[in-house]
């Protein structure tokens, strides 16, 4: 036997085998154990739930599977871990299901087998976890010589009014104190980001708004609209908004340069416009993007370069003082669709419908590295304030975030369908992400530390009850 689990009456034991079966015994009773089969390799570990009626077990196939504790009927069969899954447990209040594996992730389960997250924070296998009793932390244990706790459950505040539609665009107020929403409905939506309350709304236009964007110092915002027209609202005065016209098409993207004075903008017109963001005059019209679309427009941090992202998979440079083209760069062979400058200007991400990312020297046009997520569209790519961490968005139904030291995702959110927005908050703390019609905030480390394991593993028993056991973490009474 691998691994030995008492129901929480302990009327029943359960042992998790490596002829690929679980036994269930009742000590005392006469007749032969309940035999449960299923998995097409060892079986690790096994978990009864809070309840008793249902057991987890983690197996070499890869696999999770819960069972009925009774009749050994299965249940649900979870998959997601890239090895050999090593260790599995039921939360306290039995809504959760943990599994850790050989894959070094840890990964988070509705009780009924829908994925939650995939958790990335140790270096090497992880072989033990357990909730704590209110179900809020889950310490983890690698073979990395590391305990980790991670915070589970926070209120975090969403937003969201009835008949908004979908959302196409977040960002954050440069205060973190608002967050500014737009979409199908065509109106752009102000919140106040702290407890998700309405503050207010901009509306201008009944066509959809693909993106939005907040002047350096908060006091103007503006939107693309298709209906092919730019709106700069004054959001300290009041007044209605600034209406730019120029482009043939909807706008995809605007973008405020550094110091406020200026607005790009992109479009499907091929067309990546300048205007003078205080009275409106257009600037500079910069057109060479390959006869296609352009999805994305950034300026750098400090202003000497514009970005432009475009269909035909190039990525181009400009100078928006000289209006000239600095360097153009093939990404891909599909649209580039997100773009984004590193807070230190030194990179800058482009995020194609290929599902990679190619993180790019601006001063060489050099590919440093690529970020591959999926099979699938990239829509957004945003920077954590301090540049270590990379959140992308796209048609796989899930929000990736990557170290940019390592190259590797150390998180990953699921969610139920396509998500075309996120934005860090300032403190880089939060992710705020679009999920259909509802923005939702959720924290990026869920409380994650990294320390000596031994004082870890002290703060950890005291706080939460838990013993270290050879390679578990076990619930004490």
């Amino acid at each position: 036997m691998h691994g030995v689990a008492f129901s929480p009456d302990g009327t029943r034991v359960a042992g998790a085998g490596r002829d690929r079966t679980v036994r269930i015994w009742e000590p005392g009773a006469t007749g032969d154990p309940l035999v449960i089969t299923g998995h097409d390799a060892v079986v690790r570990n096994v978990a009864f739930s809070p309840e008793g009626r249902r057991i987890a077990t983690a197996s070499y196939d890869k696999t999770v599977r819960i069972f009925d504790a009774f009749s050994g009927a299965r249940l649900h069969e979870l998959q997601g871990h890239d090895d050999e899954v090593l260790q599995v447990g039921f939360s306290p209040d039995g809504r959760r299901i943990f599994s850790a594996g050989w894959d070094r992730t840890v990964r988070l389960w509705e009780a009924d087998g829908t994925p939650v997250m995939a958790i990335d924070g140790h270096a090497q296998a992880v072989w033990g976890g357990a909730f704590s009793r209110d179900s809020r932390f889950l310490a983890t244990a690698g073979e990395d010589g590391a305990v980790r706790l991670w915070e589970l459950v926070a209120p975090m505040p969403s937003f969201y009014e009835p008949g908004q539609g979908y959302l196409w665009s977040i960002v954050h107020s440069p205060d973190g104190k608002e967050l500014a929403t737009a979409g199908a409905d065509g109106t752009v939506r102000l919140w106040n980001a702290r407890d998700g309350l309405l503050k207010r709304r901009l509306e201008g236009t009944r066509d959809l708004v693909g993106e939005i964007a907040y002047s350096p110092d908060g006091r103007r915002l503006a939107s693309a609209g298709y209906d092919g027209l730019v709106r700069i609202f004054d959001i300290a005065g009041g007044h209605g908004p600034m209406i730019l016209k120029g482009h043939a098409g909807f706008v995809r993207s605007v973008a405020f340069s550094p110091d406020g004075a200026e607005l790009a903008t992109a479009g499907a017109d091929g067309m990546v416009r300048v205007w003078n963001a205080r009275d409106g005059l257009l600037l500079a019209g910069l057109g060479k993007s390959g006869g296609t679309a352009v999805r994305r427009v950034v300026f750098s941090p400090s202003g000497k370069l514009l970005a432009s992202a475009c269909g035909d998979g190039h990525v181009r440079l400009w100078n928006p003082r000289s209006q000239t083209l600095v360097r153009e760069i093939p990404v891909g062979r599909d649209m580039v669709a997100g773009l984004a400058f590193s807070p230190d200007g030194g990179q800058l991400a482009a995020a194609g419908m290929d599902g990679t990312i190619a993180l790019i020297d601006p001063a060489t046009g050099e590919v440093q590295k690529r970020l591959r997520r999926s099979e699938q569209g990239i829509y957004t790519v945003r920077w954590s304030p301090d540049g270590r961490q990379l959140a992308a968005t796209g048609d796989d139904s899930a929000v990736t975030v990557w170290d940019t030291v390592s190259g590797r995702p150390k998180m990953v959110f699921l969610l139920g369908q396509s998500v075309m927005a996120a934005d860090f908050s300032p403190s880089g703390r939060f992710l705020v992400i679009a999920d259909s019609a509802v923005a939702l905030t959720i924290p990026v480390e869920f409380g994650a530390l990294a320390a000596d394991p031994r004082v870890l593993l002290q703060q950890a028993q005291q706080d939460a009850g838990m013993v270290l056991k050879g390679f578990n973490l076990v619930q004490e009474p």
